[in-house]
């Protein structure tokens, strides 16, 4: 124990004995705050920095009622803020523009997408499965992970649709209140229904209020440097 205790003393004699060792351990933490505070904006700041403004080309080839729903989701006034949307009709110039590390992400949206999900009138089932393109920028991780996040989400949600469409046809199939030859009838216009649910921002919000009524925003700041 003895011996444990002056090798820490010697390790401790030196470490006061070599100024510049003694200044980087006491410095660099409020350094290292500092930067931190830098990075995000905030330093001297009452306004918390926010990502926004992100930009995103979406090409929208599907003009049907999953494709025209992603599009007014991203251009939705609850995203407002969040992305920066580019509209076109050309996939090589949307990738172009990622290429060129002008943009973020690039949204393609293939022709047939809502018919792969939403079967027609005419037929009994879906089409094909075809998927929705993200093409994301490597240089902007975070931005384009957000319109990742966006497009999973809507996704998602039109998964949980139909589903739940199959299971609400299933037992009024079981229940005899349709007709085998009805099914793509109403699976149509439950789709349709799921369709535009998924584009809506229909989700719980929760915001952090102040005794004096305001509203508490994340701080970057508060949050790293402690840390």
């Amino acid at each position: 124990m003895n011996k444990i205790f002056l090798i820490g003393w010697k390790d401790v004699k030196l470490v006061f004995r070599d100024k510049a060792a003694l200044i980087f351990m006491l410095v660099a933490p409020f350094a290292l705050t500092l930067g931190m505070g830098l990075i995000t904006g905030n330093l001297g700041s009452s306004s918390p920095s926010v990502i926004s403004d992100i930009p995103v080309v979406i090409v929208n080839h599907d003009r049907s009622t999953l494709g025209n729903a992603l599009v007014e989701l991203f251009q939705s006034e609850d995203l407002a803020d969040l992305v920066d949307v580019e509209i076109s009709d050309d996939p090589d110039y949307a990738r172009a523009r990622v290429n060129d590390n002008e943009t973020s992400a690039a949204v393609i949206i293939p022709a047939g997408f809502t018919e792969s999900v939403i079967p027609s009138e005419g037929s009994a089932e879906a089409s094909e499965s075809i998927r929705i393109e993200v093409y994301s920028n490597p240089t902007r991780p975070t931005s384009s992970g957000f319109i990742q996040t966006i497009v999973a989400a809507f996704i998602n949600q039109v998964e949980v649709g139909r589903i739940g469409a199959e299971v609400i046809i299933t037992q009024l199939l079981e229940n005899g209140l349709i007709q085998p030859q009805d099914i793509p009838t109403y699976a149509g216009k439950i789709g349709a229904e799921q369709a535009s649910l998924a584009g809506s921002q229909n989700v719980i919000l929760v915001e952090g209020i102040t005794p004096g009524g305001e509203v508490v925003e994340f701080n970057p700041l508060a949050y790293m440097a402690p840390g």
